[in-house]
Parts: C-alpha cells; sequence; structure tokens
C-alpha cells in the first residue's frame, strides 16, 4: 500500500510537468471509486435506466445518431427542458441548420427566454464555432502553443463567467469545415470535414470535461459517404 509520503513524491513529479496555464490532474484510484457520475435527465425514465448513470453525463460529449426524422432534435429539446430545472441556469442551442423554432419549444414547455441561440455563419462555420467554443491558441516565438489567446465559450462557463449548464450542437453534418468556406462553388473538396473534426473533437473533449457539462451533438446516420462529404445534403428533425 503506497503511504502518505510516496502518494506526495507522485504529486511533486507530475507537478513538475504543469505548466502555469494549467494544472495536471493527479488523484489516486481509491480517490475517486466512490464518485457518482453528475448526470441531467434525459426526460426519459427508460432512457436513463438504459444509459445505467441516469442520464446525459456532465463533461462528456454525447452523441444523439439516427436517420432523418428519428427523433434526434426532439431528444434534445427535451434535455434543455430537464436543464432548466436547475434554477439560474441557461443553455445554449447551436442551430446549423437553420431548423431551431421557438414556438415548437415553448409549445414542449421550455423556457426560451433561457435559451441562448447561435445561428447564422457563427453556427454554419466550422472555424469560427468552434473557435467560439474552444477559444484561440496562443504561440510563443518558438511557435509553441502556449496557453490562448482568447478564452472561448467553455473557458468562461469553467469559470462561471456565464451559467450555460448545457450545449446542444444541431447538427454535426451542417458543419462547413475551412477550406469549404472560401472554395469556389461546385468545387470538390476531398475529406474536408473529416480531417477537420479529427483534431477538434479531441479538443472539444477535453474542453468539455473542464467545463463540466454535457455537450450534445445530432449526427444523421447516412446510407453512405463519398470521399467529397455527404452524397444527401437534405437536414431533416
Amino acid at each position: 500500500m503506497a503511504g502518505k509520503k510516496d502518494t506526495n513524491k507522485l504529486a511533486a513529479f507530475f507537478a513538475g510537468f504543469a505548466d502555469t496555464e494549467e494544472s495536471l490532474d493527479f488523484r489516486m484510484a481509491d480517490q475517486v471509486i466512490a464518485d457518482k457520475i453528475e448526470v441531467i435527465s434525459t426526460g426519459s425514465p427508460g432512457l436513463d435506466d438504459a444509459l445505467s448513470c441516469g442520464g446525459y453525463p456532465r463533461g462528456r460529449l454525447i452523441q444523439l445518431y439516427g436517420a432523418p426524422g428519428s427523433g434526434k432534435s426532439f431528444l434534445s429539446m427535451i434535455a434543455i427542458k430537464e436543464a432548466q430545472k436547475e434554477e439560474g441556469t441557461q443553455q445554449m442551442f447551436i442551430d446549423a441548420e437553420g431548423t431551431f423554432s421557438a414556438l415548437w419549444a415553448e409549445t414542449i414547455g421550455i423556457d426560451i427566454s433561457r435559451v441562448i441561440v447561435i445561428d447564422g455563419d457563427m453556427a454554419v462555420n466550422g472555424r469560427k464555432c468552434f473557435e467560439m467554443l474552444l477559444g484561440t491558441p496562443k504561440e510563443d516565438k518558438q511557435h509553441i502553443l502556449a496557453g490562448k489567446s482568447k478564452d472561448g465559450l467553455l473557458d468562461n462557463i469553467k469559470n462561471k463567467t456565464f451559467n450555460i449548464n448545457m450545449i446542444v450542437l444541431d447538427s454535426l453534418g451542417a458543419i462547413q469545415p475551412p477550406g469549404e468556406d472560401v472554395s469556389a462553388i461546385g468545387k470538390m473538396n476531398m475529406s474536408l470535414l473529416a480531417r477537420f473534426l479529427t483534431t477538434t473533437m479531441r479538443k472539444l473533449s477535453l474542453e468539455v470535461k473542464k467545463a463540466n457539462i454535457p455537450f450534445i451533438i445530432i449526427n444523421h446516420k447516412r446510407d453512405n459517404m463519398d470521399p467529397y462529404g455527404a452524397s444527401d445534403h437534405t437536414f431533416s428533425l
């Protein structure tokens, strides 16, 4: 059994690799074994039970994936309604598809005065959208990343500047990756979205964990996907 002295040595060792901008998390497994995952209910007792943890876990990326018309957007709206049970909170809906209906949201019981809707270029343009979420990296004189020159939304949620307890992105397939936004109409761009999301999702996963909120991403099931993107560009609820 490791003693307190050994634990202190390990903590000192790992601290030596942490820079001034971030702390390197270090805990022994027996300190977290009894930790209960914080969740926000899905709004469906059956789905809460099926997920085993009781709802959408905080600090995680959650994908609602299925065919158009299968109810993904509806599930996300019910989740927002559940998130509003926490007093004084706000929720964000990134409407990349341009289909958000305030009337529909109000009909199912959502307080729309607490929902922040991001649409237009900010929602569709992948570079702008994820820079807004993640912030702007800062480089030192050797062109090595050294923190951020501008904090993103998730940084502000982590720092309690904004009391947002859930973000929904509808949908991933409607995001326009860098390169496509400045290309000529009709130009074929191979695998731009896949290359963009490969690195961006890893960054997003870490920042969502720090912000400790559920980040729900709606994605569409496609019959096929060619190297230039989805063959079907019609987006439904």
